[in-house]
């Protein structure tokens, strides 16, 4: 047993430091102690391809998987009318997913999608999120219908869909795809009013009818899986709120959705755009819409300590016996 606990010091000499394994991945590498377990968390912010590789004597890790989020609609031509806010980017958790020890996986943060000015024709979907096998699908964009129209565009489809203002709400698509996950449909105005919201990755934003924009979809909460300091307080993929029509600013979910615009004459209000690395779906406006939030992967396992751990006949790690 002596033999094999030096033989694992001397195969992994790179990777351990005072006992604790050490990667060199991602953005942001922290150790969190959580619930008395000690994990290695890195954080991928940065948009476009990436690699992560696990460690020697890494196998299973949990990871999120969140994509960017939608785009929302707006148009100066109708600055009395609200626009629909952008729909959360799709949204995958993984625990315990099989990797193998110095097999670079690939993957590809997406970027939110962009807002637009126009009528009739939706923001830009967010971008999708890849890790290995998974795709979280981009966020749907906010749409936004001119007055008094009743036949036009539906606001997109994505992880979650965008919301709209007259125009049907673009539907969720993330939970019924291939790789599963979490997504709802947006919300819309059935009257010539403010914007619906955009759809969470927890909750599916409730129609309207007033003046005011409606509310987004709130996202999902993985503060116990990677403390609070990520994402929005723990929480990711949050819709946008939708822009009014001289009320009320819609609010962005929880989870970094853009709040909407306002345009109550003296308090004048732009729309926000969805939180950076949370998948949050942009605010819907008055004016021009804004930008979808990027999405991230977060990846964590657990930590060990060298002189504790010994291969076993399968090739995973064991404690040792003293």
């Amino acid at each position: 047993m002596i033999m094999k606990k030096i033989t694992f010091l001397l195969t992994t000499i790179l990777f351990v430091f005072s006992g604790i394994v050490y990667s060199q991945n991602g953005d942001e590498t922290t150790i969190e102690t959580i619930d008395g377990i000690e994990y290695t968390i890195h954080k991928y912010t940065t948009t476009g391809a990436n690699i992560f590789t696990p460690p020697v004597g890494v196998t299973r890790v949990d990871v999120l998987v969140v994509a960017g989020g939608g785009g929302g609609a707006g148009n100066t031509a109708y600055i009395g009318a609200g626009g629909g806010a952008g729909g959360a980017g799709g949204l995958i958790f993984k625990e315990g997913y099989t990797v193998t020890p110095g097999s670079a996986i690939s993957l590809n943060v997406g970027v939110g999608g962009n807002g637009r000015n126009g009528l009739n024709t939706p923001a830009d979907n967010g971008e999708a999120t890849l890790f290995d096998g998974l795709t979280a699908l981009g966020g749907g964009g906010g749409n936004i219908t001119p007055g008094g129209e009743t036949t036009n565009s539906p606001a997109a489809d994505g992880g979650s869909g965008g919301g709209g203002r007259l125009n049907p709400a673009g539907s969720g698509l993330q939970e019924g795809s291939t790789d599963g996950g979490f997504g709802n449909d947006g919300a819309r105005n059935s009257t010539d009013n403010g914007g619906g919201g955009g759809g969470g990755a927890g909750t599916q934003p409730s129609n309207i009818t007033g003046n005011d924009g409606g509310d987004g979809g709130d996202g999902l909460d993985y503060s116990a899986f990677f403390g609070p300091s990520v994402g929005d307080a723990g929480f990711f993929a949050g819709g946008g709120g939708g822009g009014d029509n001289v009320g009320a600013q819609g609010l962005g979910g929880q989870g970094g959705g853009g709040d909407g615009s306002s345009a109550i004459p003296g308090n004048l209000i732009a729309p926000s755009t969805g939180m950076a690395n949370t998948g949050g779906g942009d605010g819907g406006s008055v004016h021009a819409g804004a930008a979808g939030g990027s999405g991230t992967v977060i990846i964590r396992y657990i930590n060990f300590d060298a002189s504790d751990r010994v291969f076993n006949t399968s090739g995973n790690w064991d404690m040792a016996s003293n």
